[in-house]
């Protein structure tokens, strides 16, 4: 919704200009001296508001000149394009309830046969032109916007030795943020303390106390443009892609349910980056229904406990609780809660488990299951910054395989037996790869870690393998046909005697399921 009009945001340059020549500076001014030749000349120039609805915002989307105000102007000095900064704008300056104001320039030698640009405020000027890389960095605050960032130029000729008259256009689209976790439709909001948005092409960074919002950004304009935007509040990190129109000269009231993810970016392709959840799939039942959501912690598993073990159907349970072990989603099963040892009772395409209506209503749009190929070049092929994909580890008391981020530096943490291969179980591998929990959060999640605990498998009604045995994950690969129809399914497996990133398994497994969304 726009929260300020066009109109809103025209300067409308009703200039009256006047010059004064100022060549017979002496030696003991203060002002420094013009080149040898050289001569300096002061214009006033005049210029007046559309009903001092000039630029972004007060709020009611009206901004008034200020004391203190500047504005550039990019002129030819007969050799060269070079800038002058207005004198700052002093009480007297300002007319006509703040809608008029007097700027004044000092111009060495300007050259009145070509063009001049007006840009405002002088906060967005280049040397020779505006500087769009200031918004690379911005606080997020209405007060630095209007007075740093709001951007309106024109240009226009000489007129008879004065400076032309012209009218500014705002240059920019304004949006005033508010966030929300996509989870529960919370607002997060105040507590965010960074920000980054990129449109593909331009990228802009907001670093911001932890203050009541909304948090404002402005923008070059967008057309249809895919949009990224990660937050984080020093613990948390939220992540958000949407495609989108801004259009300049306008200001937008946002507001954008953002996913919690892991931070780290981890390449799945040679073109694709992904994001992972913050923890593995699980569903919870009360009776009448199932609600989704991600684990609370990265190493968090059910096990043999509760749902897991008391499947009775195609979606039903025996005793109410939590299932993290889910046979390969058809259209033949409720999102692979069945506990059929047939895996014909499987058949049929695969049903993502990230974009079912009853799993986004809780954990948000976005979110998908990995391909087999996605989960071997992840695994095997990529290439990292320091070199280490994996390790296997122990993470406070659970067992699983430590994943790094692209980025990941080895001055982080000291890990062996990384890229580790050889048929050696968890508990040997690991015993050289443990990590505390404290260590964990601030030196491997903090980083954009990922942890895959070995939750082992469900059979029928048990829980097999775990918890330091065998970690298994599906993907969304069907795999090869063996009895007249699909009756397998593609998995990760790594365990002592097993490293397959793409093996064949019965679809009538109970596997973990960990999500991911693509980084845009």
């Amino acid at each position: 919704m726009k929260f300020f009009s066009i109109a809103a945001l025209a300067l409308v340059g009703a200039v009256i200009t006047s010059c004064s020549s100022s060549d017979d500076l002496t030696e003991n001014t203060q002002q420094p001296q013009p080149a040898s030749g050289s001569k300096v000349e002061t214009f006033t120039t005049t210029v007046s508001l559309d009903g001092g609805e000039t630029r972004a915002l007060d709020g009611s989307g009206h901004k008034t000149f200020d004391v203190g105000e500047t504005m550039a102007l990019i002129y030819n000095n007969g050799t060269s394009t070079v800038k002058a900064v207005s004198h700052a704008l002093e009480t007297g300056d300002i007319t006509n309830s703040g809608k008029s104001a007097t700027f004044t320039f000092d111009l060495t030698t300007p050259n009145k046969t070509g063009g001049v640009t007006y840009i405002y405020p002088a906060a967005m000027a280049g040397e020779t032109g505006v500087d769009l890389t200031k918004l690379n960095t911005q606080d997020g605050t209405l007060a630095s916007l209007q007075t740093k960032y709001d951007l309106c130029t024109e240009s226009g000729a000489w007129d008879a030795g004065n400076l032309p008259s012209v009218t500014l256009e705002n240059q920019l689209a304004i949006l005033a943020l508010t966030l929300k976790n996509d989870a529960d439709g919370s607002n997060i909001t105040n507590s965010i303390t960074g920000l980054t948005l990129s449109d593909g092409t331009n990228n802009y960074a907001v670093t911001r106390s932890a203050v009541a919002g909304p948090i404002y950004v402005a923008i070059r304009p967008t057309s249809s443009a895919t949009i990224e935007v990660t937050a984080t509040d020093g613990t948390k990190t939220y992540a958000k892609a949407l495609t989108k129109s801004y259009a300049q000269n306008n200001g937008y009231n946002v507001s954008w349910r953002m996913a919690e993810v892991i931070k780290g970016k981890f390449s799945v392709s040679s073109t694709k980056q992904v994001y992972f959840s913050k923890g593995n799939l699980r569903a919870n039942y009360n009776g009448s229904s199932w609600a989704w959501s991600f684990a609370p912690y990265q190493w968090s598993h059910i096990g043999s406990a509760t749902a897991n073990t008391n499947i009775n159907g195609n979606g039903t349970v025996s005793t109410n609780g939590t299932v993290d072990l889910f046979g390969w989603s058809t259209s033949q099963t409720y999102l692979g809660i069945h506990n059929s040892t047939n895996n014909n009772d499987y058949r049929g395409d695969f049903v993502e488990w990230g974009s079912h209506a009853d799993v986004t209503k809780t954990i948000g749009t976005g979110w998908r299951t990995m391909t087999s190929s996605e989960w071997r070049y992840l695994i095997s092929t990529r290439t990292t910054t320091s070199g280490i994909r994996y390790c296997k580890a122990k993470v406070g008391e659970h067992f699983g395989l430590i994943v790094l981020p692209d980025d990941w530096n080895t001055d982080n943490y000291t890990l062996v037996d990384y890229n580790e291969t050889s048929n050696r179980d968890f508990n040997d591998v690991a015993i050289n790869n443990k990590i505390s929990l404290d260590d964990w959060a601030n030196k491997f999640e903090a980083h954009g870690a990922v942890f895959l605990p070995t939750t082992g498998q469900r059979n029928t009604g048990n829980v097999i393998d775990a918890p330091n045995g065998r970690l298994y994950y599906w993907s969304s690969t069907s795999g090869p046909n063996t009895s007249g129809e699909s009756a397998n399914a593609v998995r990760m497996t790594i365990a002592g005697t097993w490293f397959k990133t793409d093996e064949a398994g019965g679809r009538r497994f109970g596997y973990s399921v960990r999500l991911v969304r693509d980084v845009k």
